[in-house]
């Protein structure tokens, strides 16, 4: 029997702040309730945006499906509020999926990390 799904915290970041930084730990995934949020890299030394997320979007979820550091930062690009989904949540969700649906999303976890690498010198 599935488990019911339960938004742990919320929490909200003002204008500008960060929310996390590529390299880091990815242990919660966030569901944007109201703002947006920017997706963005260093590139170069310099800032590179990816996207926006904006109020429904998920975002910080790549991390927990294949356990590996973030590999990008997020920023608040207003006051956003977010809820907070666990990684312990996440993953139970995805041990209670089909097989095939959690596959498919490794796999396009690791095409979009292996695309949006930086080149090999």
């Amino acid at each position: 029997m599935a488990t019911s799904s339960k938004i742990v915290s919320r929490k909200v970041y003002a204008e500008g702040a960060p929310i996390f930084h590529e390299g880091s730990e990815g242990d919660v995934a966030y569901i944007v309730l109201g703002g947006q949020v920017e997706i963005w890299r260093t590139v170069d030394g310099q800032k590179k945006r990816l996207g926006v997320v904006r109020q429904g979007g998920i975002f910080g979820e790549m991390a927990m499906i294949d356990n590996r550091p973030r590999m990008a930062s997020a920023s608040a690009l207003e006051p956003t509020q977010v809820a907070i989904v666990t990684k312990t949540d996440f993953q139970q969700r995805m041990k209670e999926s089909d097989p095939v649906i959690a596959a498919v999303l490794r796999i396009l976890a690791e095409q979009v990390r292996r695309l949006s690498a930086p080149p090999q010198g």
